[in-house]
């Protein structure tokens, strides 16, 4: 650096803008030396001004690798310079952590999270998890990353289990693949019959500030059972608005249809997720819906289930009824002024 009053400062990234050095004053501008605590790659950015306010940059890349001794030559730099650097080619290696064993229905959708960590010293690309084996189809990923040297990272797929699917235990495996290389995860999930189900029928205002959810519950135990259930409500935000408690007696074998009602705000409208939580002696399981709370013209609250074929044919036969109400009003609108039109044409005659 040449030049008056100057001040000079550095400071040190990962390859993906991690930081790893903050804002470091180089002392009359001359020469430093720093530390990185892990082999990787890395991007070094200096910045000098002056008190006149001119102002300079530069940035370049580099290597750090402790264990390999290939070396290659990178050329870097920026704000008019370059610089080359002697770096070391790394090491390429992966590791996945492991995953529980889990139990799960038939058409159960479970997102899990897969730990990852790239302990090698070179830069990983495009990695991403992908089922493997005969039950590969049960994975799904959209997910994609680069992985840095030392770089740890929790991995998101989902476990779609099929519909039709005998009970027993399943092992799955998957796969973390990238560009340079992959590993494998196995865990089992074991699939067991759905002894009571869940069903919510409708879900629909019954006064300004309550709603009333028809819900049904079958039974395939061959004994009744006492069933604990949780209706929770949740706005756009994730925040509970409401919570109710019930309980039912059901008989063995058999399907029941109960009400239960849920005290709200009656100022409350749009977006709405319906949790319930399904507690017996022997069983376990909850369902999640969304819902629509708007107002009508009456002012009395109404819900849609969000996506439901009753909901549909519902809204299908309000729209023809309104149609319809139209429809007679303007019959009888036109009629009336047809009579009236011909009272006016009598008089005028019997005036001539």
């Amino acid at each position: 650096t040449i030049g008056n009053n100057l001040t000079c400062w550095y400071n040190v990234k990962t390859s993906i803008l991690g930081s790893v050095i903050e804002n470091t004053t180089l002392d009359n501008c001359t020469n430093s030396t720093f530390n990185v605590a892990n082999d990787g790659d890395y991007i070094l950015n200096i910045y000098v001004n002056n008190s006149f306010g001119t102002f300079d940059s530069d940035s370049t890349s580099f290597t750090v690798s402790t264990s390999s001794s290939d070396t290659v030559v990178v050329s870097g730099g920026g704000g008019g310079s370059s610089t080359t650097i002697i770096t070391t080619n790394g090491t390429t290696k992966l590791s996945v952590g492991s995953i529980q064993n889990l139990i799960v229905e038939p058409k159960a959708v479970k997102r899990i999270s897969l730990s990852t960590k790239n302990t090698g010293t070179a830069f990983l690309n495009d990695c991403k998890v992908k089922g493997e084996g005969g039950y590969s189809s049960w994975i799904s990923s959209e997910e994609l990353k680069d992985l840095s040297a030392g770089e740890e990272y929790d991995f998101s797929f989902e476990l779609n289990v099929p519909e039709v699917i005998e009970a027993g235990k399943y092992i799955l495996t998957l796969s973390l693949t990238c560009q340079e290389i992959s590993e494998l995860s196995s865990f089992t999930a074991e699939i067991i019959e759905k002894m009571l189900i869940l069903d919510i029928i409708n879900v629909e205002g019954e006064l300004e500030d309550e709603i009333k959810i028809t819900y049904s519950l079958e039974s395939f135990f061959d004994i009744e059972q006492v069933v604990e259930l949780e209706f929770l409500l949740f706005d756009s935000n994730n925040e509970e608005i409401a919570e109710v408690n019930d309980v039912r007696l059901i008989s063995a074998n058999s399907k029941q249809e109960f009400d239960v009602l849920i005290p709200i705000d009656s100022s409350l409208q749009g977006d709405l997720s319906l949790l319930v939580n399904l507690n017996s002696e022997t069983y376990s399981t909850f369902i999640q819906e969304d819902i629509v709370l708007g107002s009508l013209i009456t002012g009395l609250v109404f819900f849609e289930d969000f996506g439901g074929s009753d909901s549909i044919i519902t809204g299908i036969l309000i729209l023809a009824f309104i149609g319809f109400s139209v429809f007679i009003i303007i019959r009888i609108y036109k009629h009336k002024k047809k009579i009236k039109k011909k009272r006016k044409g009598k008089k005028k005659k019997s005036l001539i």
